[in-house]
């Protein structure tokens, strides 16, 4: 045997070899493909909360420069569909259009200064439509949001009291019963999950983790649609909801800023009618109006 085909001997793998190598890296991939999966959404997570805190900070002080209140950029003017025509304002060089409930989604615009790109986007956003406010790279759509209890009464938060627009209004800060339980900024988009790679609605569904703010500025990563449902906006423009409907959670808390988003949670009695006698609600009269159908009080127990 020449010193070559020695040499080629030795070097040489046999297949059992290399498929041998070929399972133990597959087995290893499989290992370890987990754990970057979750090592990647905690570093999702974690930025998120960073974001959502800072985001309520920065409306914290806007709230104190501006006696207690949430940013307002539209008036309380009745609007339910879209044919009606959006409100317009200009907000530090920005045309901004939109209508009352809006408030809660373009409260960013008028921070001051403004946030930049990087903390209003969730994690795995690709940055889109940034604008330069005041020397900053800010962005018109963000992936956080204010909810919508901040713009309405306590009472237009409770199916059985929700009167109208009548009820429509800023709430100060200072009337948040309990700043620990109630959500003052929220992440509505999540990006990376396995099943939907683009993008995700972080509320009304189970499994979804995202970020949310507490109004005593604390902040913690959970899956929004296990905290305690919402009440229906009969008079939301981008359709209205039925009388059995809940609404989202933390974006429309029972009994608004008198209200909870985590536990306890008692689900509300409608009002017993004046004079005891049994007969409908006050209330439902409005839904001849708005075409909802609302159930009639119960009778009055004895």
């Amino acid at each position: 045997m020449s010193r070559t085909q020695a040499y080629s001997e030795k070097r040489a793998f046999s297949l059992i070899e290399a498929l041998v190598v070929v399972a133990v890296v597959g087995v290893l991939l499989a290992v370890c493909a987990p754990m970057l999966a979750r090592s990647r959404g905690g570093a999702r997570e974690t930025a998120s909360l960073a974001n959502a805190r800072l985001i309520a900070v920065a409306v914290g002080q806007y709230g104190a420069e501006n006696r207690d209140m949430p940013p307002v950029l539209f008036d309380p003017i009745e609007s339910y569909t879209y044919k009606d025509p959006p409100q317009e304002v200009e907000v530090y060089g920005r045309l901004v259009k939109g209508r009352w409930f809006y408030n809660g989604w373009e409260f960013h615009k008028l921070l001051n200064p403004a946030l930049p790109a990087k903390a209003l986007l969730a994690p795995g956003s690709v940055p889109h439509d940034i604008v330069d406010v005041g020397g900053i790279g800010t962005v018109n759509v963000a992936d956080y949001s204010m909810p919508k209890c901040l713009y309405a009464s306590p009472e237009y938060w409770n199916r059985w009291t929700q009167r109208g627009p009548s009820q429509w209004g800023a709430q100060r800060f200072s009337s948040i019963t309990f700043p620990s339980d109630k959500g003052l900024v929220r992440q509505h988009l999540v990006y990376g999950l396995a099943n939907f790679p683009y993008e995700q609605q972080a509320s009304g569904f189970m499994g979804v983790r995202s970020a949310v703010a507490w109004a005593d500025l604390s902040a913690a990563t959970l899956v929004q649609a296990e905290l305690n449902p919402g009440e229906p906006n009969f008079y939301y423009h981008n359709g209205a909801k039925t009388f059995f409907h809940s609404g989202l959670p933390i974006e429309e808390t029972l009994h608004g800023v008198r209200g909870r988003d985590r536990p306890p949670y008692k689900p509300v009695s409608p009002p017993r009618p004046s004079g005891g006698t049994p007969g409908r609600h006050a209330g439902a009269a409005l839904d001849v109006e708005r075409g909802l159908w609302r159930r009639p009080a119960p009778p009055a127990r004895v």
